[in-house]
């Protein structure tokens, strides 16, 4: 080295080092309490040292403030452990060993977790975010500020404390920081954890892993428990605020357009669910959702996406809007066709159509609805590179002449029962079986109809299910309804039976249709609330034992058994058939 070298200048575009408040910092940090312990003491002694201060001043700022806070923790704990009752396994052996206590005591678990319990505490009540972060100026450069981090997202003891000061300290940057850690190796976890859905990139990795979660259960039907467990999990994640809602559309959108068959269909049908729950709750997601539809198309005018949004926010139809929206789709230049086929709009125009309550005398208003409907079940539609839409319209004529052929039909004055054949050859459109199951539904329900032992109705409701899988879990809902209309019936119980069994032999029919799940959760439902006579569910149980056969899913043969084996229900002389059926199920349940 040069001897003639010198120390650096501002002037060789070093800054110039105050070494009185390098000294001062150096000096404030020895004299925190318990200073010694701090992992980088060494190093700081050291700064002091070189910074003008004596090792005999740092000796007397490290030992005047030490407070030895954690032998004293340590050795309370000793004397609380030996309040605790004696392990007579273990009894002896410390008779034999007389050491320091606080040394070699070993803590009773049950203050170890008292003890970190306060610790954990003391925590929440005392966090300084803007402290705390300064911890991430260390990271790269100490090891020790790195790896206490780590160790913190990692514990598992711990990582509540994280979620609960991220409540408090949304914006605190080391917080976030273990959550992103929390994240890489479990994402699951910090799935339910509300402040990780404001970070994208957390969130994106939560929403991704529910997906898949959800993908793969679908595999099993949407009726399945795993399924419908892991469906409650992605709601709430996206719908817990209009951001995360936006993402999960948009994100959605994306994987119907990259995937074919199946996997399409089953992201069709999430983003269907998605958008019914929230209308369902009452969510106002209208205005985020619809936009979507017009993304990869040219633009779409104001005044047809306000008709739309604004009757689904009001939850009814507004001639205005279906005005606007009827010539919108009747012009040269129709909207996209997803807007005419969103499930919530065309179930409102099914709704105000074919509801007994709803009946439109006006031909020329209800000839409108007609055409929307018949729109959105026959028209198909392309969309070039350009954005461009064109619809093909070959089977609009035919589908408004079947919906306006069944609404006569329905509103004529004739018996219903001389329509019937027409009727069976008419629902084999999904459009119109749809239409006919709302206005049978209605028709029961608001007019309390007086069911006779085989109603017609109830051989069409049994078609619809046999002939559209799309329709059974409509046709379920729609089976609910009527079961808890005619079991509030002021009719003495005889009666009520009667109509219920009706309706049971419908579920029986409806489960034959392969629609098991729903229908067994639903019928265990009735019996624990006390909806529904022991009788009923004997008569059903027995009808579903002589359409089954072996092999049984795990899950359908967990929910039967209960049934068959309920001494309520069935008495111990049962029939050889249901014995074997019993057999068959224990051993598929296990």
């Amino acid at each position: 080295m040069d001897d003639n070298a010198t120390n650096p200048t501002p002037s060789d575009g070093f800054e110039e080092i105050n070494w009185a408040e390098v000294a001062k910092a150096a000096k404030d940090c020895l004299s925190q309490p318990d200073a010694i312990h701090q992992p980088n003491i060494a190093d700081t002694t050291q700064v002091f040292i070189d910074s003008g201060g004596t090792l005999e001043e740092a000796v007397q700022l490290l030992s005047s403030n030490f407070r030895a806070t954690s032998q004293l923790c340590n050795t309370m704990a000793a004397w609380l452990s030996d309040l605790e009752p004696i392990d007579p396994t273990t009894s002896k052996s410390k008779k034999k060993k007389k050491k320091d206590v606080s040394a070699s005591k070993v803590i009773a678990p049950t203050i170890t977790a008292a003890i970190e319990e306060s610790i954990r505490n003391f925590t929440i009540k005392t966090y300084v975010p803007e402290t705390c972060d300064d911890l991430l100026k260390f990271m790269e450069e100490d090891e020790n500020a790195s790896a206490m981090i780590r160790g913190f997202a990692s514990t598992p003891e711990w990582r509540p404390i994280i979620y609960k000061l991220l409540q408090t300290n949304p914006n605190s940057n080391l917080l976030t920081l273990c959550l992103q850690l929390i994240a890489v190796d479990d994402v699951t976890e910090i799935s339910s954890v509300p402040s990780a859905r404001n970070h994208l990139d957390i969130f994106v990795k939560i929403l991704s892993s529910s997906i898949n979660k959800l993908l793969e259960s679908h595999k099993n039907g949407t009726t399945s428990s795993a399924y419908l467990a892991a469906f409650n999990e992605f709601i709430e994640i996206a719908t817990f605020g209009e951001h995360t809602f936006a993402l999960t559309q948009n994100l959605l959108i994306k994987l119907i357009k990259n995937n074919v068959g199946s996997v399409k269909a089953s992201f069709l049908q999430i983003k269907e669910e998605l958008r019914n729950y929230c209308y369902i709750k009452e969510f106002d997601f209208a205005d985020i959702s619809l936009p979507y539809y017009t993304k990869e198309t040219s633009s779409v005018s104001k005044d047809i996406i306000q008709a739309f949004t604004n009757m689904i926010k009001k939850r009814e139809i507004i001639p205005g809007d279906i005005t606007t929206i009827y010539a919108a789709y009747n012009g040269a230049s129709p909207p996209p066709l997803a807007l005419c086929q969103d499930s919530i709009f065309v179930n409102m125009l099914i709704d105000h159509l074919f509801s007994k309550k709803n009946i439109i005398n006006n031909e020329k208003s209800r000839d409108k609805f007609i055409y929307l409907l018949a729109y959105a079940g026959s028209v198909s539609e392309t969309i070039n590179k350009k954005g461009l839409i064109t619809h093909t319209k070959k089977n609009l004529p035919a589908g408004c002449a079947k919906i306006k052929a069944i609404f006569k039909y329905l509103t004529s004055t004739e018996e219903f029962t001389q329509s019937v054949e027409q009727l069976l050859i008419e629902i084999r459109s999904p459009i119109v079986a749809a239409a006919l199951l709302q206005f049978i539904k209605s028709y029961i329900v608001d007019l309390s109809y007086a069911m006779d032992s085989t109603p017609i109705h109830y051989v069409l409701i049994d078609e619809i299910a046999t002939l559209h899988i799309s329709l059974r879990e409509r046709v379920f809902k729609a089976l609910n309804d009527i079961f808890a209309h005619v079991s509030s019936m002021a009719e003495n119980s005889e009666v009520i039976i009667v109509k219920q069994r009706e309706i049971i032999e419908r579920y029986i029919h409806l489960l034959a249709t392969g629609y098991c799940l729903p229908v067994l959760r639903e019928i265990d439902n009735l019996y624990k609330n006390t909806h529904i006579d022991a009788s009923l569910i004997r008569h059903f149980a027995s009808e579903v034992v002589d359409l089954i056969e072996p092999p049984y899913e795990k899950e359908f043969a967990q929910m039967l058994l209960p049934i068959l084996t309920n001494s309520e229900i069935f008495t111990d002389d049962q029939n050889a058939q249901i014995q074997k059926c019993i057999k068959d199920l224990k051993s598929a349940s296990k």
